[in-house]
């Protein structure tokens, strides 16, 4: 069945791929972006603004599906008087908000940021406690809650891993580069991860809309294998050094002496380096009206 679509973000990374291969699907696509390319189904809009984005909602036909793939991502600098936080979920709040007289479908897109990675073991499963390291992942998983929260009968959250393409290899090369040296590192032993190829997150948002609605769920998006990281340290050109992960345990032991917030997110981000993390791709449905996923 051909569906009209709509995707917020429609100019970004992800969004021009999404687009591009469900309007070859047949499906009449429009897009919402601060900045568009001059097409009639494309329109400039600032989320932040909630008159506009009602405004511009309102110009575009009944939709069947809405991708709400706008915000801004980790390591991003916010405008003037913004934070990442208040940037993520303002714009989910004036969209949904747009949208509740027509109740579509929403597909929303979240990151596995929601998790945090201290401790976790894997496989991470959707139904594990959020724990969120960072600032972005805060707001991904209040954008869930708000999300879960609206009279939208159907919302499927999407989590996904770190997206990739031959060409966008920044979150790749982070697992083989520490900062600041010039050395690629081959951990020992070897840590997996799982990442996102782009076509992986095309191929799972165009068999979504294929199959119709169902309610409200959650699911990580990772490619099906997850990654050594001796393979990924193929993946890039210089000199290569050892590092035995345990010499690095004392290090990881003093940071739980550091409190709160500060503690976790420094102990995450070591996690999210040296040691596995796998993600369950199994899709999970939640309750009918649940206002958020229980941990």
């Amino acid at each position: 069945m051909k569906e009209t679509i709509l995707v917020t973000g429609s100019e970004g990374f992800i969004g021009r791929a999404l687009t591009q291969t469900l309007t070859e699907a047949g499906h009449d696509v429009w897009g919402l972006d601060v900045a568009v390319r001059p097409e009639t189904r494309r329109l400039a809009v600032d989320l932040l603004d909630a008159a506009a984005t009602a405004a511009a909602v309102a110009r575009i036909p009944p939709c069947g599906v809405v991708i709400h793939l706008a915000a801004l991502a980790h390591g991003q600098a916010p405008p003037v008087g913004e934070t990442c936080f208040t940037l993520n979920t303002r714009t989910t709040a004036n969209l949904l908000q747009a949208l509740t007289a027509t109740v579509p479908r929403l597909i929303l897109f979240s990151s596995i940021a929601v998790y945090g990675e201290d401790g976790h073991r894997d496989p991470v499963k959707p139904g594990d406690a959020l724990r969120p390291a960072t600032a972005y992942g805060a707001s991904k998983q209040a954008c869930e809650e708000q999300a879960l929260a609206s009279p939208l009968p159907h919302v499927e959250i999407l989590r996904l891993a770190p997206v990739f393409t031959a060409e966008r290899l920044h979150d790749v090369k982070k697992r083989v580069f520490l900062p600041g040296l010039p050395f690629r590192w081959r951990f020992l032993p070897p840590p997996s991860y799982s990442l996102c190829h782009l076509d992986t997150v095309v191929s799972t948002v165009r068999a979504r809309v294929g199959r119709g609605p169902r309610g409200r769920s959650v699911q990580n998006v990772a490619d099906a294998q997850p990654y050594s990281q001796h393979a990924l340290v193929e993946w890039f050109a210089g000199p290569v050094l050892p590092l035995p992960v345990g010499l690095t345990r004392p290090g990881y032991a003093a940071l739980r002496l550091l409190p709160g917030h500060l503690g976790h997110g420094l102990r995450s981000l070591y996690w999210k380096l040296l040691c596995s993390n796998t993600y369950d791709l199994e899709e999970v449905t939640l309750p009918p009206g649940s206002a958020r996923q229980s941990a």
